[in-house]
């Protein structure tokens, strides 16, 4: 789904009012979207399409992740969150908030939130699916932090659903590249 046409959908499914706060100059405001596009998530029960278009629609709006108030940040984990509760989250929409949280396990503000949705979104989507995901965005993370804390899910996501359902190659090759870019060098 195109980023026109989930905004489109979005705009359609959901309230006016809210959609219409995800272009307040107030983050206050913004914030206050999150919490209602939540409380409609939950009420309606949408299905995964329109599931789908409201993550990219508030990924649009969120400046494709790059919005820097840490408030807002914490709506966006917030969402993923309200997400974990519904029956019909798909791949797609799991997918279109990885880099962000990734990025985002590096930031001692957010790590412990963004964990354990990490974890329920496994258990919807596979384990397997947001272990690739992980892999995928932290074998190009720059911080050391986002790497070692890469790794720390990975594990947990190994004693919560066992090795059989994680991607063993890729995993063990990842934890590899990590610790070559995590342990300091004896001079």
């Amino acid at each position: 789904m195109t980023k026109e046409a989930a905004i489109e959908k979005a705009s359609e499914f959901f309230s006016a009012g809210i959609i219409a706060k995800f272009d307040a100059d107030k983050w206050q405001d913004k914030k206050e979207a999150f919490e209602e596009l939540c409380a409609e998530l939950t009420e309606k029960q949408p299905p995964p399409d329109v599931i789908e278009a409201s993550a990219k629609f508030v990924k649009a709006k969120m400046k494709d992740w790059k919005e820097s108030n840490i408030n807002l940040q914490k709506g966006i984990v917030a969402l993923y969150a309200c997400y974990a509760t519904l029956d019909h989250v798909g791949k797609r929409t799991v997918a279109a908030v990885m880099s962000f949280f990734v990025d985002k396990l590096g930031d001692v503000k957010l790590v412990n939130s963004i964990k354990p949705v990490l974890m329920d979104l496994a258990e919807l989507v596979t384990p397997k699916f947001v272990s690739n995901q992980i892999i995928k965005y932290a074998a190009t993370a720059k911080g050391p932090k986002i790497l070692q804390e890469s790794c720390v899910v990975l594990k947990d996501i190994c004693d919560e659903f066992g090795s059989g359902g994680v991607p063993l190659k890729e995993t063990i090759d990842y934890g590899k590249l990590a610790a070559a870019h995590t342990t300091p060098t004896v001079r």
